[in-house]
């Protein structure tokens, strides 16, 4: 039998982790983590309880990289007659103004940057530099394609993982509930920090180290 240090008999180890077990039960505690779902922008630092896949593709269609003017790509014998190699003037009919992001209108493929255009007094469009098939242009899926795997179900959340989340469409995620920690002193010598002490008493320094160390676990990346 096991004796405290004030004569009364006391629980054997497994009889203490049985009551233990017992209450932790009664609580909820069912053994493994209980997933719980959360906005994304809470996520940071969290840990996912299920993989996630993009719902859509990035870019959702394709579009401008650049701010500027889309066009069909050029080729030397695309410039006006005596215009040098890397120069061309196109007509107001033959270019659209498109800011980055916004999607290619229909039968352009090119996107020449702002800083490289020209624009004349009859609305023509000098163009300087190369104006090769698909420049500045993103397309579909670029990023990821829809249904592929992003994040893995178990890794701790970063702000790039938020980021790629969201721009495959999830509001939400999935990830383990956050333990609840219960630090309760065994001996019956110990007082809470503050309290006065007796002969034989003990300040319970142990526990306010433990609960840091808990919140530094739960903060850590």
């Amino acid at each position: 039998m096991l004796v405290r240090h004030d004569g009364r008999p006391g629980l054997a180890p497994q009889d203490a982790y049985a009551q233990w077990i017992a209450a932790c039960a009664r609580a909820g505690w069912r053994g493994s983590p209980v997933p719980e779902r959360i906005p994304v922008s809470d996520g940071l630092g969290r840990v996912t309880a299920a993989g996630v896949r993009a719902r859509w593709a990035s870019p959702r269609f394709t579009c401008a990289a650049m701010d500027g003017i889309a066009i069909v790509s050029l080729h030397d014998d695309h410039g006006t007659g005596g215009t040098p190699v890397g120069r061309w003037l196109l007509p107001a009919a033959r270019f659209t103004w498109i800011d980055t992001g916004d999607p290619m209108p229909a039968g352009t493929d090119t996107v020449i940057e702002r800083e490289r255009v020209e624009i004349r007094a009859d609305g023509s469009a000098l163009i300087t530099g190369p104006a090769a098939r698909g420049r500045n242009v993103r397309v579909l899926g670029e990023d990821f394609p829809a249904g592929a795997k992003l994040i893995p179900a178990g890794r701790r959340l970063r702000p790039g993982d938020l980021a790629v989340a969201a721009a495959a469409g999830h509001a939400t995620l999935e990830v383990a509930r956050l333990p609840l920690v219960a630090i309760i002193p065994t001996g019956d010598e110990i007082r809470r920090a503050g309290a006065p002490l007796r002969p034989g008493d003990v300040t319970d320094s142990n526990s306010v180290m433990l609960a840091a160390r808990a919140v530094q676990a739960e903060l850590a990346p």
